[in-house]
């Protein structure tokens, strides 16, 4: 009645084949919703009135036994009789070609852990929901029905924030409790049974024939407490009679004490705890009585008015009506200690007023005393302040030194990265003209242009765009900023399902990453995907590509390529490559092509209308490709024994020639034609400049791994991002030198002004 099954048996569901099922006249089935040990959900269409609606039809069919049959059209009994906003109603029911089936209204929302999870809702907002449930399920109480299994599935909230109470199939009337059918006999079926018995009552668990509506105030308070904490109140799982035992005997674990080691969790006080224990208290005696007694103490929560799970405590019930009436209360006090003060005042004044003047007099010349010794003192204090002052002073001058020193020793053996980082430590420590004029000395005379720190959270999970002009990098919390490179400032950012494992931007800032069972799309700019996939458990993605302005997803394996379009993905095309990618490959979003290198060549895989289309545009029999690069949309370039390149429109008819002629170690590499420039780099950090046919600029980085290596649209630019998040911006040597001499005699002595300029 709600999403689409959650787990499909084999690669056709996932991907949309509509399931087949039985023919039920009056009705046209659409797809399968739900299939559960008693019977099979289906979307369905009405013919007669022509609306949507889900059907259940008995699993067994013209097969099923009595005690089954009795309890379907117990359900349809039960929940027809109950009319509430909150309670999915029965639209018909009958019996079509053997087999029992009725309708219900289709509910179009997620089943309550999973709209909890998805929409982290504030906890006002949370307990609202949790007040409405409980009001809901005590409508059912009080027309005599006993649900007997709720749980998360069984309570669906729609796209308003509905709840919607169904699965009436364990359901009984109050008065008929004490048949020979127990509670434990019915979730026997296959199936159901882990599902329902963590939601169990002690009573349910021990086998207990004695259940009322205080059984169906236990399952909320599991509910409500996994959905606060984060988890379930004791472990469910191994083996079954373990998890029985459990439940009937072990106290459920303070949510305050789980806070910290669930932080997926609300914050918990003192008020909810004793709510969410009360509801799980082993003694049905000492639990809430009813469902509604449960959701007015959340809605009494919510308004700040004393719960009735501590009213009999009277020093409670005064804090919770100051804290209500806190503003009149601080008033009123204030104003009775103003009183209390005068009258004690008036009264001290007027019985002893020589012995309050001597008292003033000896305090007056206790007061002087004091402050002598306090001036003293302050006098002390501020002349050994000013030695520990000029000390500390002397030690963050001397270290400066140290890290200046540091410096010069790494620039001398051309390791830019770790003099750059300590000339700054230096400015850290003392931002004076000695440091400053270290730093101005090293950007004049190298050719670093600055680095930027992505703030990755301690994992280097980051893409720069092929243009080189943007870069987005995954923060600690689950989320993908989009930076300029120019000025650093954030353009977008997005949340995302989990931690992501691949990650690429487009030139226009359209995102995709890929993260374990989720690859998401995002067009420029906006906060919510355009294209979500779910992947198979074990789905390993070597890199993720944005097609489409974000609206389409290209993912690589070692063995495929897939392409994905559509809001959840629901069209798939899948392409085998003749090995796994062998190195850096190359995407054009304007052609839609991706260029990959394996063992037997270069790959080109072009996105067509029906499908893909793989073709080989380079045998490795001529060399092993490295990596490969597409310059816009005019130009394909191969990294090899020699770096080829071909046009875009000559691809796939052998016209390669080589423009440069570089070593075999090279790893990495992007390229402009329209000044025959080309940028180098290997993992271990290593970079070059080629301009024509020889190399123009050198530069070595400890800073390793380098993960990539782009040439803006300033060739005289490059830019590399290495292994923790940090884009460094090289400049060409020969265009960087600003040196000039300006004192030709022979210096006694040297004087730097403060801004060092």
């Amino acid at each position: 009645m709600s999403n689409p099954p959650e787990n499909p048996s084999n690669d056709e569901t996932a991907f949309g084949e509509q399931p087949t099922g039985p023919r039920i006249q009056g009705y046209a089935l659409k797809e399968e919703l739900h299939r559960g040990g008693q019977g099979v959900i289906y979307r369905a269409i009405q013919l007669g009135t022509k609306r949507e609606v889900a059907l259940k039809v008995l699993l067994e069919g013209p097969f099923a036994g009595e005690s089954t049959r009795l309890r379907f059209e117990r359900e349809v009994e039960l929940a027809a009789a109950l009319r509430h906003p909150n309670i999915v109603t029965i639209l018909d029911s009958g019996l079509s070609m053997g087999r029992y089936y009725f309708a219900m209204e289709l509910i179009r929302g997620e089943r309550l852990d999973r709209y909890l999870a998805r929409h982290r809702l504030p906890l006002e907002q949370t307990l609202e929901l949790f007040a409405r449930i409980s009001e809901t399920v005590n409508f059912a109480h009080q027309r005599g029905v006993l649900h007997r299994d709720l749980k998360p599935p069984n309570i669906l909230v729609d796209a308003e924030g509905e709840p919607h109470v169904l699965d009436f199939g364990l359901a009984k009337p109050l008065h008929q409790l004490a048949g020979r059918e127990s509670t434990m006999q019915v979730l026997s079926t296959q199936g159901q049974l882990l599902g329902t018995v963590a939601y169990m009552s002690p009573e349910q668990a021990a086998g207990s024939h004695d259940v009322d509506v205080r059984t169906d105030v236990y399952s909320l308070g599991v509910i409500f407490y996994e959905a606060v904490v984060g988890a379930p109140p004791y472990p469910v799982t191994g083996p079954l009679g373990e998890i029985l035992n459990r439940i009937a005997k072990d106290e459920p674990l303070s949510p305050r004490g789980r806070q910290a080691r669930h932080p997926g969790g609300y914050p918990v006080d003192d008020e909810l705890a004793t709510i969410l224990l009360k509801a799980l208290d082993k003694d049905p005696g000492r639990r809430y009585q009813t469902a509604g007694d449960l959701g007015r103490d959340f809605r009494h929560l919510l308004e700040g008015a004393p719960i009735e799970a501590k009213r009999a405590s009277g020093l409670y019930m005064l804090k919770k009506t100051l804290r209500r009436y806190r503003l009149p209360a601080l008033t009123a006090g204030m104003i009775l200690m103003m009183l209390v003060g005068f009258l004690i005042t008036f009264a001290f004044l007027f019985k002893s007023e020589r012995a309050a003047r001597e008292l003033a007099d000896e305090q007056a010349q206790e007061t002087t005393a004091a402050l002598r010794a306090r001036d003293g003192a302050l006098a002390e204090a501020q002349r050994r302040h000013a030695e520990a002052l000029r000390a500390q002073e002397g030690l963050r001058r001397a270290l400066m030194r140290q890290h200046i020193n540091r410096a010069d020793l790494a620039l001398a053996r051309s390791d830019l990265v770790e003099a750059r980082n300590s000339y700054w430590n230096a400015y850290d420590v003392v931002a004076g003209p000695a440091s400053v004029w270290a730093l101005r000395r090293y950007y004049t005379e190298t050719p670093d242009a600055g680095a930027l720190l992505l703030d990755c959270g301690g994992r280097a999970t980051a893409a720069v765009s092929p243009d080189g002009d943007l870069a987005a990098v995954c923060t600690a919390a689950d989320a993908i900023a989009v930076r300029e490179l120019g000025t650093g400032r954030t353009v977008s950012w997005c949340q995302t399902p989990g931690p992501v494992e691949r990650l690429n931007v487009a030139d226009d800032g359209a995102l995709a990453a890929v993260g374990s069972g989720w690859a998401h799309g995002w067009e420029p700019g906006a906060s919510a995907p355009s294209v979500a996939v779910q992947l198979p458990r074990g789905f390993e993605a070597i890199a993720i590509f944005p097609d489409d302005q974000g609206r389409a997803l290209l993912l690589v394996t070692d063995q495929y390529v897939a392409y994905f379009r559509g809001a959840w993905g629901e069209v798939a095309r899948t392409q085998l490559l003749s090995g796994p990618p062998t190195g850096q490959m190359g995407w054009s979003a304007r052609l839609h092509y991706l260029a990959v290198p394996t063992p037997t060549g270069v790959e080109l895989v072009r996105v067509e209308r029906d499908g893909l289309d793989v073709e080989t545009i380079w045998s490795a029999q001529q060399a092993p490709p490295r990596a490969v690069r597409f310059d816009g949309n005019r130009y394909l370039a191969v990294l090899a024994d020699v770096i080829y390149i071909s046009a875009v429109t000559d691809l796939g008819r052998d016209r390669w020639r080589g423009v440069a002629q570089v070593a075999a170690d090279w790893e990495l590499f992007d390229y402009r034609h329209s000044s025959r420039t080309v940028a180098l780099a290997t993992r271990d950090g290593r970079l070059a400049l080629y301009r024509g046919t020889g190399m123009e600029s050198e530069w070595r980085s400890d800073i390793e791994p380098i993960v990539d290596v782009r040439l803006p649209g300033n060739d005289t630019l490059l830019v590399s991002l290495d292994g923790h998040g940090e884009l460094t911006t090289w400049l060409n040597p020969a265009r960087t030198q600003q040196r000039r001499r300006i004192f030709t005699g022979t210096a006694s002595n040297w004087a730097v002004s403060p801004r060092a300029s």
